[in-house]
């Protein structure tokens, strides 16, 4: 496993491309079970690349794929295709329980990852809609943290959080680019835009369904009283 720090990102980056290279001997011993594009060499390569670049500085080209929309998207209209066989995987004995008191269950990470994209649909309307609009940070509920989504139909939510999800991509799919880039004051980032917002969205849920799978993979439960 690489080291943390810079020299653990090198190796990472090493590590990540050496495997994303394409032999041609292996494609001549697998051409079935080894399909690679035409597109996908290039760019792996190109991706191998900006990840070698400093932190910080990332060159104009290559600018164009950190901000490429299209992969966005994409990401946030498969994110549900992932997240929610994961959060029916976790065993019904572990769903609701608690790590600790104050560390959201399985199931409530579940429900508030659902809730998420209608916080963000009014933001971007904000954002669209004001000269100079001011995002507020959003905060947990009192009642939330005190386990009012346990009481939240799970069902429902996932069922909602498809039914919105597709909404939302089927509306930024028809941004323009200029509405992309459409900046706005964060009250707690410094700096902020519409494409950012929608990257947060994304590895917001992210985030939450590795609590999700954490908590599956967890073996050291306290035992259940009698």
């Amino acid at each position: 496993m690489p080291h943390e720090g810079p020299q653990g990102f090198d190796e990472a980056v090493k590590m990540a491309c050496e495997a994303v290279t394409v032999r041609p001997e292996a494609l001549q011993l697998a051409p079935e079970a080894v399909k690679v594009s035409h597109e996908a060499v290039p760019i792996a390569d190109k991706t191998c690349k900006l990840a070698r670049e400093p932190f910080g500085l990332v060159s104009d080209g290559d600018q164009k794929i950190m901000n490429d929309t299209v992969t966005l998207i994409s990401a946030l209209e498969t994110a549900p295709g992932v997240i929610i066989p994961l959060i029916r995987e976790v065993p019904l004995q572990i769903l609701k329980r608690r790590p600790s008191p104050t560390k959201w269950s399985a199931y409530e990470n579940a429900v508030h990852l659902s809730q998420s994209d209608v916080a963000f649909r009014a933001r971007l309307d904000l954002i669209l809609s004001e000269p100079e609009p001011f995002i507020k940070t959003i905060e947990n509920s009192a009642e939330d943290e005190a386990g009012a989504m346990l009481e939240v139909d799970l069902d429902e939510s996932l069922e909602r959080y498809v039914r919105e999800r597709a909404s939302l991509v089927e509306r930024l799919k028809k941004l323009t680019p200029e509405e992309w880039q459409k900046t706005a004051v964060h009250e707690a980032f410094d700096h902020y835009s519409v494409f950012i917002m929608f990257r947060h969205l994304f590895v917001h849920e992210m985030l939450h369904a590795y609590r999700i799978e954490q908590l599956m993979l967890k073996n050291d439960w306290e035992p259940l009283p009698a």
